[in-house]
């Protein structure tokens, strides 16, 4: 490893502001703009050529973004421009390591200035060191982003799939409760802990998917009594009854969970249906249809009125017809479902190494047998 020059972040970036732009969260060009947490739209016109970084400037969350493409930046956020030869991505994971978007002024509206982080130290590798880092943690990042976009299309399918049989198929007409249990969360929040038992919120359900990136633990004896009602088990259905209409997520094997406020769970009772049907079907225009008309819309949130959930009606196929859609939808799901673990894995990876590396603690020549066998 060759020697790490000292320097500031003044003397090796500038931080320029973004442009207000109208339209952009409803417009169709080819340049993504990007706010103070992420992309927002898009626009016919770039900022900033790339590759290139967005930095959150307002807003309680400020996020680092890296766009290979040329970008539009809105005036919540600034974009990077280094004054000397710097790698630009290997640039992009020493922000994130450096916790630039993070730093608070102390303002009622949390904002990161430029002269805060101006006046910060860095220590910088040769060009050839950066790109090798970069090199690393890009090819974990590139794969993890290939495995979203492939999820993308694999759920794509799998709804195009579901709701042309539906569209096609004549199904009998069913109620909810004809086919399944269904349950109501706890009504209250326990202590929280850093380890333990999974406490669901409705912030994990993500379009069909539940999202543990981010999760919420319980103590061993708060978690007897929130599962007291009803412990998740695998392939129940889990939704959200309040503010979150709509959304829902099947249990995995494996998962240690309970339920958490505003929340519901669906227990199949029939041996025609599958746990990925029931999901599906959940999940289709026509039941979100449903949804939406039997809402109630209270002062403060909408919800689903779960005595009548039971009532609601939902387009499932039973027989032989079940059989042959759930054949055709499992392997979708069993790829989104696998393509998720290996991201998560890799991202377990890739925030190991990054302190490392950015820090110089290890040689990047160290983790190229690792990263061999995690791609």
């Amino acid at each position: 490893m060759g020697e790490w020059r000292a320097t500031t972040w003044g003397k090796e970036i500038s931080l320029e502001y973004g442009k207000g732009i109208r339209g952009y969260a409803d417009a169709i060009g080819p340049y993504r703009v990007f706010g103070s947490n992420g992309p927002v739209g898009w626009t016919s016109e770039a900022l900033a050529p790339g590759p290139g970084i967005i930095l959150g400037r307002k807003g309680a969350y400020r996020g680092v973004r890296f766009s290979k493409e040329p970008f539009f930046v809105i005036d919540t956020a600034y974009y990077v421009v280094p004054k000397s030869g710097l790698d630009m991505r290997w640039l992009y994971y020493a922000i994130i390591h450096h916790k630039l978007g993070e730093i608070d002024d102390g303002s009622p509206i949390p904002s990161t200035t430029r002269s805060a982080v101006y006046v910060r130290n860095l220590s910088i590798p040769s060009l050839a060191e950066q790109k090798a880092i970069a090199s690393v943690l890009g090819a974990l990042d590139d794969k993890i982003d290939l495995n979203r976009r492939m999820n993308e299309t694999l759920e794509t399918m799998a709804r195009a799939i579901f709701t042309d049989k539906q569209d096609r198929g004549e199904w009998p007409e069913l109620r909810l409760s004809d086919v399944c249990e269904i349950f109501d969360g706890p009504h209250a929040t326990p202590k929280l802990v850093d380890e333990g038992q999974i406490f669901l919120g409705i912030s994990n359900l993500s379009n069909g998917r539940l999202d543990l990136s981010t999760t919420k633990h319980v103590a061993p004896e708060d978690f007897a009594k929130w599962t007291r009602r009803v412990a998740p088990t695998a392939g129940d259905v889990v939704f959200s009854y309040e503010t979150r209409l709509g959304q829902a997520a099947l249990i995995p094997q494996g998962l240690d969970c309970c339920l958490g406020r505003r929340m519901g769970l669906l227990r199949i009772i029939s041996n025609e249906i599958s746990p990925t049907l029931l999901l599906r079907a959940y999940m289709a225009p026509s039941f979100q249809n449903t949804i939406r008309q039997r809402t109630i819309h209270g002062s403060t949130v909408d919800r689903i009125p779960l005595i009548d959930l039971g009532d609601f009606p939902i387009g499932l196929p039973t027989g032989a017809d079940g059989a042959m859609l759930t054949r055709m939808l499992e392997p979708l799901d069993a790829k989104i479902d696998a393509n998720d673990r290996e991201s998560k894995t890799l991202s377990e990876l890739r925030d190991f190494l990054l302190p490392k590396l950015m820090s110089g603690e290890v040689p990047v020549t160290d983790t190229e047998r690792i990263l061999e066998a995690a791609l």
